[in-house]
């Protein structure tokens, strides 16, 4: 004879919103498979997580009672804990099935239980605190005010062009660039007369 456990498997909601049914039987199944006999099984809540798990903000708990052979504990950890759709669970070794937990699951495994309508998972987080997002609006406000003075100077530098375009090419009052000095001749005598003594 076995010891009996009470498991809390936390399941991803994606798989409960598809087919809560196909939810449990993926709790059910894995304790079936490693020998265990399922006194109790059923879809306990969906609740928000104290923090993302998987960048999940919800799941659904569901709650099993079951007598599990020695030995076949770790082979059935691994298997949950390799499970992308579980996202946490937890195992007690309890005395009995608690009074009432039975009712509870055969109500649910009827016809007529009808499955609460999930709210929505609600927007994550921001990944600033209050500060940070307050530094992070300034910071975001003053880099449109500067693109804005950017654009204001670019204009009147391109009126400034205009203007100047608009001027006559050249002034009568300058001389000519006929008129203008030639440049010296560079020598090459000290040079030359370096090399030769």
């Amino acid at each position: 004879m076995g010891q009996i456990y009470e498991g809390m498997v936390l399941v991803d909601n994606d798989v409960v919103r598809a087919d809560w049914r196909q939810a449990k039987a993926l709790v059910t199944d894995t304790l079936t498979k490693y020998g265990a006999t399922v006194h109790s099984a059923r879809r306990w809540d969906e609740r928000a997580l104290a923090y993302p798990i998987a960048g999940r903000q919800r799941a659904t708990y569901y709650l099993a009672y079951f007598e599990l052979p020695e030995g076949n504990s770790e082979a059935m950890r691994r298997d949950f804990d390799l499970n992308e759709r579980i996202l946490r669970y937890l195992f007690t070794a309890v005395e009995e099935l608690p009074e009432g937990e039975a009712a509870l699951a055969a109500e649910e495994d009827g016809e007529e239980y009808v499955v609460p309508e999930p709210p929505q998972d609600p927007e994550p987080p921001s990944p600033f605190n209050e500060f940070e997002q307050e530094e992070a609006e300034e910071a975001a406000a003053e880099s449109t005010e500067e693109a804005a003075a950017e654009g204001s100077e670019e204009s009147s530098d391109e009126a400034k062009e205009g203007e100047a375009e608009a001027a006559p090419a050249a002034d009568e009052s300058a001389p000519a660039a006929e008129d203008a000095p030639a440049p010296a001749e560079e020598t090459t005598e000290k040079a030359e007369s370096g090399q030769e003594g």
